[in-house]
């Protein structure tokens, strides 16, 4: 066997040993956090971790060391059912006097996040479906959506043009389909980093219960906490793209729902969201300089130059991996539930504009800065940002 080979070894076994570690950890804090329904969630996503299809080969995101399970998405859904089924017949203070009323606009937003994330299911079986299909696909279930409901649209958004209401109820579909495919493809562009995408979500949808009481909310982030802890902890199993497609699908039509509801505006929404809306400009920019296509995908990111600094400190791949998503999910939304629950800032004000902007430049000048030290490195020039 070559030095080559037993170096392999070892890393398994240095990988297999803190499995074993982490075990009992993961059961802790799954009890902690969510009792017995919280233990329940740990064990089918375990269960869900250890199986041999959906499986993610370890060079696809540049970021892990193992072939991983890519049914995070299908355990944060069973758990989700789970949550919302038994919660309400408790009486414990995480829901208090709380009712879940089902109501038509819940389920309907639920059904469509649901029917766009199964795109993403079909490719995390299949592992063949071009990415302008999936995008086709998306956009015609977003605009048929919007069509049947329009309630799902921010009905009180202004359009300042001199049109006929037809023609703006047009504008809003297609603006509506815009951002609700555009986010839930950037949410599958920063998946890969344990911990990254599900605790943006997770801190977005705290903070949206702040604002509004909804109870479901509540639900939705024990759901993805009970993922999150293993993610992180173990980096046993991904979202894969069924869970990256359905908590964008679910941000962008929380966001509009409470839009309507509310008052708030949609820089806070930005700035809770940061690294995701800058990393998805970010890498269409890069591919368009580079002459390459901007369906395709890359190992370039910045969640990818921030794991490769931390690796190149010697720091053991898992943790590694889990350092990127966790310091990149507190960058990218830990500022705006700070200024909210320190009341520094309404939800509604402009003001919000400025916060985003100095996130989106620090993002900036973090990828350029890894990007320029890696290269500078290995004696290249760096060509694109």
């Amino acid at each position: 066997m070559d030095r080559r080979s037993l170096n392999s070894v070892d890393e398994q076994k240095k990988l297999s040993s803190i499995d074993v570690s982490t075990f009992f950890l993961v059961f802790f804090v799954s009890i902690l956090i969510g009792g017995v329904l919280g233990l329940v969630s740990c064990v089918i996503l375990i269960w869900l971790s250890g199986q041999h299809f959906a499986v993610d080969h370890k060079n696809k995101h540049g970021i892990s060391v193992r072939d991983t399970s890519r049914l995070g998405g299908v355990g944060i859904f069973l758990s989700f059912c789970l949550y919302a089924m038994i919660i309400p017949h408790l009486n414990e203070p995480v829901v208090g006097s709380l009712s879940f009323n089902r109501e038509n606009l819940w389920l309907n937003l639920e059904i469509l996040a649901l029917l766009i994330a199964l795109i993403g299911l079909v490719d995390d079986f299949k592992r063949n479906v071009p990415a302008f299909v999936r995008l086709a696909l998306m956009s015609a279930i977003a605009i048929i959506g919007f069509l049947v409901l329009p309630d799902l649209l921010p009905n009180k958004l202004e359009i300042l043009l001199d049109l006929p209401q037809e023609a703006n109820s047009i504008l809003l579909v297609l603006g509506g389909t815009f951002v609700l495919v555009g986010f839930a493809n950037a949410a599958n562009m920063v998946d890969g980093a344990n911990g990254l995408l599900s605790l943006i979500s997770v801190m977005f949808l705290g903070t949206c219960y702040f604002l509004s009481l909804e109870p479901l909310l509540i639900v939705l982030v024990l759901a993805i906490l009970s993922f999150a802890i293993i993610n992180i902890l173990s980096g046993k199993i991904l979202l894969g793209d069924f869970g990256a497609y359905g908590l964008g699908s679910l941000i962008v039509l929380i966001s509009f729902y409470l839009y309507d509801l509310i008052s708030i505006s949609v820089w806070l929404y930005a700035s809770l969201l940061s690294y995701p809306c800058f990393e998805s400009v970010r890498a269409l920019c890069t591919r368009y300089v580079n002459g390459s296509s901007l369906f395709g995908a890359d190992n370039d990111h910045t969640h990818n130059r921030v794991y490769n600094y931390l690796a190149e400190k010697r720091l053991h791949p898992i943790l590694a991996n889990s350092l990127t998503g966790v310091g990149l999910a507190l960058l990218s939304s830990s500022p705006a539930v700070f200024i909210l629950y320190f009341n520094l800032l309404d939800s509604a004000v402009i003001y919000w504009f400025y916060v985003f902007l100095l996130q989106f430049l620090f993002f900036g000048v973090l990828s350029r800065r890894l990007r320029a030290n890696r290269f500078h490195e290995n004696g290249k020039t760096p060509l694109a940002p």
